[in-house]
């Protein structure tokens, strides 16, 4: 009894569910064919819904305008309504006569001169003034050399010297370059035996005839 129960009832469930979805489909197919005959619009449906919405319907064949094209043409065709309601009106402007058919040619005006450009002097030019020259410098004459200063030079001649020895000793100290040469002089000038002893001074450089003068005579005290 309970396994008959619930057959019943899943049947029972079963012809529910059948039935509602009966009734959609037949609620779908009557949307749709509804949709199809309402998509078929006649032309002046057309026409309406598009002056509604500030548009125009055009045919296949016509040339399509953006909203900015088609406010433009609209407002030409605005202006061009009134001027042809004015042409109809009044007639078309009667066209002024040229000065050739009220009392024949105009002759042509002759050209003015030109008026001369005032004449304006030129400022003269101011020579420049001559630049003065600079005085030359005199320039102060060159100062004379000074003399070089003599150098004295003392030399003791011992006793008993012989030439070579004096004439050593003249050139160490700085009296003369070259002894040899005062040995070759002062022997032709025969003074071997004629040397004094003593203390002498001398110039530096100083001639070998005034040197063996000096040696030859006493020194002076």
């Amino acid at each position: 009894m309970i396994k008959n129960k619930s057959f019943l009832n899943g049947l029972g469930l079963g012809l529910i569910l059948g039935a509602v979805l009966l009734q959609l489909m037949f609620l779908g197919q009557t949307a749709s064919s509804t949709a199809e005959s309402k998509t078929e619009w006649t032309r002046e449906e057309l026409e309406q819904a598009a002056d509604s919405i500030n548009l125009r319907v055009l045919e296949s064949q016509e040339e399509l305008m953006t909203e900015e094209e088609w406010s433009e043409l609209q407002k030409q065709d605005e202006q061009q309504q009134p001027t042809a309601s004015d042409n109809q009106q009044g007639g078309a402007a009667a066209p002024k006569a040229s000065p050739t058919d009220q009392g024949g040619s105009l002759e042509p005006a002759a050209p003015s001169q030109p008026e001369s450009p005032e004449k304006t002097t030129a400022p003269k030019a101011k020579a420049p003034a001559p630049a003065a020259e600079p005085a030359p410098q005199k320039s102060a004459p060159p100062a004379a050399p000074e003399a070089p200063k003599a150098v004295y030079i003392k030399y003791s001649i011992p006793p008993g010297a012989h030439l070579s020895d004096v004439a050593a000793g003249l050139k160490q100290s700085g009296v003369i370059q070259d002894a040899a040469a005062f040995v070759t002089a002062a022997t032709e000038k025969k003074i071997n035996l004629s040397i004094q002893q003593g203390t002498f001074t001398f110039r530096k450089g100083e001639s070998f005839g005034s040197i063996m003068e000096k040696i030859t005579s006493k020194p002076q005290s």
